[in-house]
């Protein structure tokens, strides 16, 4: 009883916070995406309005394989020219931090020729895994 008044005196806010930490713990995050993106949806959820994945966060977490596709995906580069060759011959490392400037930098996107069709791309990409 002492413990159930504590978290009572903690208030409103917080009572609603471990409410929700616990359901988020119950959920089924690996069957059925359609029922998640419809629960992100309707709570106004938006990873990218809080997140943006970083060499240390995520790209260098991932392998360079995945890297190299990634790349394709968000700037629709050329595999045969020699910008993209000259990403193929980097180090997974060096990749991780590329792909942060792509994120971030407005220069290397520049570079890149990323254009607003592609810029929104990717500020709304997020990985499969989230």
């Amino acid at each position: 009883v002492a413990l159930f008044a504590a978290f009572l005196e903690r208030g409103k806010k917080h009572r609603n916070a471990s409410l929700t930490a616990s359901l988020a713990r119950t959920l089924p995050y690996n069957s059925d995406s359609e029922w998640l993106a419809h629960i992100e949806a309707e709570a106004g959820a938006d990873l990218r309005k809080h997140w943006t994945p970083t060499a240390a966060n995520f790209f260098g977490r991932v392998s360079a394989d995945y890297l190299d596709s990634l790349m394709i995906e968000l700037t629709g580069c050329n595999v045969e020219g020699n910008g993209f060759k000259a990403w193929k011959a980097q180090k997974k490392a060096e990749k991780a931090a590329a792909m942060e400037r792509l994120f971030t930098d407005p220069d290397y996107q520049k570079a890149w020729h990323i254009d607003t069709e592609k810029k929104t791309r990717i500020d709304a990409w997020r990985p499969d895994c989230l």
